[in-house]
């Protein structure tokens, strides 16, 4: 994937969440850095280069799952859902996945994230 995620800070997924966030911590996990120090905006001064509440270390462009197979339901679709990048920092990413969305009535949606090869009850 690509850091370059243009100036929408609203596309920024917080990559490193635990406090003491570093470039070098978040790099290592395979995410990208927007140092808050941005010379050109202002001089120097500390924090311009990120809005309040931004994530520095977010992940790139691309990462997560891509949706596929979306199958339609009386009340509701089903999908499939593929690991797209080699996986998180977290390690131990399930690479298929699959979704299912329901309209229980009109005001009421169920959706359920699951490993289809492995059944948890």
């Amino acid at each position: 994937g690509s850091c370059d995620i243009g100036n929408d800070d609203a596309m920024r997924f917080d990559c490193y969440p635990e406090p003491f966030s570093t470039e070098g911590n978040c790099v290592a996990r395979g995410c990208c850095w927007k140092d808050p120090v941005n010379t050109a905006a202002n001089n120097g001064s500390r924090g311009a280069g990120v809005g309040m509440g931004v994530p520095y270390c977010y992940y790139p462009s691309g990462f997560g799952y891509r949706l596929s197979g979306v199958e339609q339901a009386d009340n509701g679709w089903s999908a499939d859902l593929t690991l797209a990048s080699g996986g998180g920092p977290y390690k131990n990413d399930i690479k298929q996945l699959k979704i299912a969305v329901y309209f229980e009535d009109q005001d009421r949606l169920h959706f359920k994230i699951f490993d289809p090869a492995n059944r948890r009850y």
